[in-house]
């Protein structure tokens, strides 16, 4: 497989193939670690790499059919803890952190069959409408256009999966921090209602419980199923969500009216992109 065939399949397509060893782990790995170094030099959404451990930890992954086992994955360089990377929170304070123990999620991540491999870049503290920060030496440009912006605290995210870096990663939304980047680089996120991704077992909610956990993708059902492996109640917690029949088999559910879409073609804000550089 090379890079153009990978990033014109989704998630879900890719896992398939990897379900009927039609490629392995490693050979998607090695082709996203590529693509990394390729478009980081350009867009800079990439604030931290295992370039060395993730091709080990791909080659000798198990594949679980019906999950996205084998799949290269970017974790956001926020305050999510996992044993694979180290984390700033975009802050030179906070440079080469590492967690201890993994939290709830990075567990489930890992449990979904993805293997991370980065960390995507984040403002200082995640805390900013644009992702720029001296730790990460200047801003994460927008791919289809270098000198407008990539949006709020995911955008690292965004860009890799607009990229085709790799097909879904991590990222977490407070006042739009998901929803913004996928907007400005054209690819789909949705933030999970509160109590839906599991934030421990360290902290028990974000921003007073505005702010949940959840990923950036290019497909609808790539987020689907993302939830379906990732969401769920955690023993503790302070909030939670009632169970059903799982975002994946809801996609084939009629609707019951036409679907409407309201486009706003007048940004208030900060320009986005138009053209793929």
């Amino acid at each position: 497989m090379n890079f153009e065939e990978f990033r014109s399949r989704d998630g879900v397509g890719l896992a398939h193939l990897l379900a009927s060893n039609a490629v392995s782990p490693l050979e998607l790995m090695r082709i996203a670690i590529d693509a990394a170094v390729r478009f980081n030099k350009r867009t800079n959404m990439m604030s931290y790499a295992d370039f060395e451990g993730a091709p080990d930890r791909a080659s000798r992954h198990q594949i679980v059919p019906g999950k996205f086992s084998g799949l290269p994955f970017l974790l956001k360089d926020s305050a999510l803890a996992s044993v694979d990377l180290p984390l700033s929170l975009g802050s030179s304070l906070f440079k080469g952190s590492r967690a201890q123990s993994d939290s709830t999620l990075a567990t489930r991540f890992r449990r979904a069959g993805f293997i991370s491999f980065a960390r995507s870049t984040v403002p200082e503290m995640c805390m900013a409408p644009t992702t720029e920060a001296r730790r990460n030496g200047g801003p994460t440009r927008n791919p289809f256009d270098l000198e407008r912006s990539s949006g709020r605290s995911s955008a690292g995210a965004a860009v890799a999966v607009a990229c085709g870096i790799v097909p879904i990663a991590h990222g977490s939304d407070g006042g739009g921090s998901i929803r913004t980047p996928a907007s400005c680089c054209g690819v789909f996120g949705l933030k999970p209602t509160r109590g839906r991704v599991p934030m421990g077992p360290f902290k028990g909610e974000g921003w007073g419980g505005l702010a949940s956990d959840g990923v950036i993708s290019r497909t609808v059902r790539d987020t689907a199923r993302a939830l379906d492996l990732i969401g769920g109640f955690e023993r503790g917690a302070p909030y939670a969500c009632p169970e059903g029949s799982g975002f994946e088999a809801a996609l084939g559910t009629p609707f019951e009216q036409p679907l409407r879409i309201a486009l706003w073609q007048d940004p208030w804000g900060l320009p986005v992109g138009s053209h793929l550089s």
